[in-house]
């Protein structure tokens, strides 16, 4: 005769609670970099209803600018290996003189030295940019409706600035050089 004994199976849910508090720190960057956006109006503009406001090429752009700024912080807080972040515009051109906006682009794309990529880090970023972009798809946004994703973030080294090579090169460039949005101290 044998008898099966089993051995209850421990299933640790943290999960949820992971999620939950990345979908905090999410509304805190969004909040952060709205009154941000706020703020950098004139008074009277500033209690307009969202759906107005990001109609308005240059609210629009300080609110994607104070998303970086967010974005930054939280990512370089995370990971010690972090050193410097960029916030770079691709479709920048420094001979653009026509006097109109240029193209709204919902993407923020980062720059980021690290003294050496991890998989912690990647899967980091890949999670706060899913919980990014679903965020930011329920503000009165219509431009991000189609967006699957809106974080591009580029994990580069200190040897690639040296070197100077690809998005590295970025960083050093005189015509249109990124704006550093974070520095470890």
């Amino acid at each position: 005769m044998s008898t099966n004994v089993e051995t209850p199976v421990s299933r640790v849910a943290v999960l949820p609670r992971q999620a939950t508090q990345l979908n905090e720190v999410v509304e805190t960057i969004i909040e952060e970099a709205l009154e941000c956006a706020r703020l950098k109006i004139p008074p009277i503009r500033q209690e307009q209803d969202l759906d107005i406001l990001f109609q308005q090429h240059d609210f629009f752009c300080t609110f994607k600018y104070g998303l970086a700024d967010e974005v930054g912080r939280v990512i370089g807080e995370y990971d010690v290996n972090m050193e410097e972040i960029y916030l770079f515009e691709p479709c920048a051109n420094p001979d653009f003189q026509s006097g109109e906006d240029m193209p709204i682009d919902g993407t923020i794309n980062l720059i980021l030295v690290v003294s050496s990529p991890t998989a912690g880090l990647e899967a980091f970023i890949a999670s706060l940019d899913r919980s990014l972009t679903q965020s930011l798809k329920e503000l009165p946004l219509p431009i991000l409706a189609k967006y699957d994703s809106v974080l591009n973030a580029i994990l580069i080294t200190k040897k690639d600035l040296e070197l100077g090579k690809g998005h590295a090169a970025l960083v050093t460039s005189i015509f249109t050089p990124p704006l550093k949005v974070w520095q470890r101290l």
